[in-house]
């Protein structure tokens, strides 16, 4: 016997359930086991649909962030009082900011050199 797994109306996956010798399955087992099949695929798409929606609500927060940090003119400040705000929201470990001469870097310290390629990479 197999019970279907489905998700969003599409086969995901399949419980098999088998045994060493056959055996008659009562109508009631089965239905049983069809309504345990169905009980599943609606819990795996309630969870998906959390997942999805504490997702979204974290892509706002982020682009409430990005906002923030870029529309308050204060990206320099940031970076001088270490770079917190923009380091947590990029997930890095630092970052460097070149506008014309000036060069802010916050976080972890970096090396010169790498920065120097990257200029030269942008100045072609």
């Amino acid at each position: 016997m197999s019970v279907s797994v489905l998700r969003e109306g599409r086969l995901w996956g399949l419980i098999a359930c088998h045994g060493a010798e056959p055996a008659r399955i009562t109508p009631e087992v089965r239905s049983a086991c069809e309504m345990f099949g169905a009980a599943f695929s609606l819990q795996m798409s309630a969870i998906e649909e959390r997942e999805r929606a504490d997702a979204l609500v974290g892509s706002t927060a982020r682009a409430a962030a990005v906002a923030e940090v870029l529309g308050g003119g204060r990206l320099g400040e940031d970076l001088g009082a270490g770079g917190s705000p923009l380091t947590d929201l990029l997930g890095a470990d630092g970052v460097v900011l070149r506008r014309a001469e000036h060069t802010l870097g916050a976080g972890e310290p970096f090396a010169p050199a790498c920065c120097g390629r990257w200029r030269r990479g942008r100045a072609r």
